[in-house]
């Protein structure tokens, strides 16, 4: 998908959005554009990727199929691709 494509889609779902949605989501975008901020993990999220490339070193892996399986499960209210 090239940067016109992007933007295009983009527009699409934007512009099918409710109007309370629209505003919320504006709000969070604009923050994300200005800001400046590296992403710091938390401490959960560093133990999850230590333990992650543990087991990768192991060699003990899950299938991608099934990490969306267990995660459709878990949470059923998101949509996982």
């Amino acid at each position: 998908m090239n940067a016109a494509e992007i933007k295009l889609e983009l527009f699409r779902k934007i512009d099918n959005l409710p109007k309370s949605d629209l505003e919320n989501l504006y709000h969070k975008f604009v923050a994300l554009l200005e800001s400046n901020a590296v992403y710091k993990l938390n401490d959960f999220e560093k133990k999850a990727i230590e333990e992650a490339l543990k087991n990768s070193e192991e060699s003990r892996l899950v299938e991608h199929v099934d990490v969306l399986n267990e995660a459709s499960a878990k949470y059923p209210n998101l949509k996982f691709k």
